[in-house]
């Protein structure tokens, strides 16, 4: 269970870094819809995660590039940032 729940954080933690960043840029952009949008989105996607791929593990100092991900996120087209009709994100 350990490593599920460390998955789980590493995820939640990498959504929630991405999605603030992009929605930095929203606010800066003027572009409320989107960060409005953004704001109600959950951290716990894990969708984009690939779980059957090999993953190397090694000593060699990785860097992710967050600035990159960041630009390719933020040139999303609004239809990514649509919800359904009438979500109000509330219970």
């Amino acid at each position: 269970m350990v490593a599920i729940d460390a998955f789980t954080n590493a995820v939640i933690f990498y959504n929630t870094m991405l999605r603030s960043q992009v929605y930095e840029q929203k606010m800066a952009a003027g572009d409320t819809d989107a960060a409005a949008a953004i704001r109600r989105m959950s951290p716990v996607a894990w969708q984009h995660v690939n779980l059957f791929s090999a993953f190397d593990f090694s000593d060699e100092a990785f860097v992710m590039d967050m600035e990159a991900l960041v630009t390719t996120n933020a040139d999303m087209t609004p239809v990514h940032y649509r919800l359904p009709s009438g979500y109000s994100g509330r219970a």
